[in-house]
């Protein structure tokens, strides 16, 4: 302890003073272990970790040699054209649906099923959410990969199909092995993005982590439910239902439909009623939404 005291001393008197730590420097793998942290945060509602990352880079068909069975692909579409895909295996896919729907990740393994558009539609959400914070975090890494701007497109029937929307050019190839609440299920994520492409969305001058984060989350699509009400029921009486039969729905209310999104968190409320010959909802904003409130159309009686 007095030697170090006399050290401070003596630094004191010579104006030297110890270098600061150096910042550790951002990389992919750090970029991705935060993104699935936030996405699982904010989309599922669970514990979303990294187990690994591994990058390759090179034409579409060396990639499609290691892809898993019964995978949900989905196109990624990103600016100026480009084209990607996402290569969801099924316990990847059962973990996201199983947190959203239920609001827990079960511990036993999926089923290898055939994916469908409904999964892919449940999905969509939280890989948007991730593929605009990995872009926006490895962003500052000195190898950024160019995922800025990409967002879900449509599902494609296999990985054969998604190999065929892709260019025969160089691309980056991301294997994320992911765990989910902690062990309950894991498992792989692929990400196929072109690698020479103008990825960069013009937004003026350099800015920070949030800017590019919320430009390129504005930048994608969404899903949100109207939900007019939510009633519960037996099994032996939902079997029962045939054609012809009426639900009472004993909660709802034409005035009151709630508005939510992927993670099933009730975002605004709204009233049911028509433009022209379509079904529509007039939005009920919150006070904090009425500083400058949007004009809405009028509404006939439903």
């Amino acid at each position: 302890m007095r030697d170090q005291a006399e050290m401070s001393v003596l630094r004191r008197k010579t104006g030297t003073v110890p270098p600061a730590p150096a910042l550790a420097a951002m990389t992919p793998a750090k970029a991705m272990r935060l993104a699935l942290a936030r996405a699982g945060d904010e989309a599922l509602g669970c514990i979303v970790g990294l187990r690994d990352l591994k990058e390759n880079r090179g034409l579409p068909d060396a990639a499609m040699s290691d892809l898993p069975d019964m995978a949900l692909v989905i196109q990624l579409n990103g600016p100026n054209g480009a084209c990607g895909i996402a290569i969801l295996c099924p316990q990847v896919v059962a973990a996201v649906i199983e947190a959203q729907t239920i609001g827990q990740v079960l511990t036993v393994a999926a089923a290898n099923r055939a994916p469908t558009r409904t999964d892919a539609m449940l999905v969509a959400g939280f890989l948007d959410f991730l593929l605009a914070g990995f872009a926006a975090l490895a962003d500052a890494s000195a190898d950024a990969p160019p995922l800025l701007g990409f967002a879900c497109g449509d599902p494609l029937p296999d990985v054969r199909a998604g190999a065929m929307t892709l260019q025969e050019a160089a691309h980056h190839h991301f294997a994320v092995e992911i765990d989910f609440s902690k062990g309950a299920k894991s498992g792989k994520l692929h990400l196929i993005v072109p690698l020479a492409t103008s990825t960069d969305i013009s937004v003026g001058e350099k800015s920070g982590w949030s800017e590019k984060l919320s430009h390129a989350v504005l930048g994608s699509t969404t899903r949100l439910e109207a939900i007019l009400c939510r009633q519960r029921m037996t099994l032996a009486d939902i079997s029962a239902f045939a054609v012809g039969d009426i639900v009472r729905l004993n909660t709802a209310s034409l005035d009151r439909v709630s508005l939510s999104g992927t993670n099933g968190k009730i975002l605004m409320t709204a009233s049911l009623g028509r433009s022209g010959a379509m079904r529509a909802l007039r939005l009920e904003l919150g006070p904090e939404h009425r500083k400058n409130p949007p004009a809405t159309p009028q509404l006939a009686e439903p």
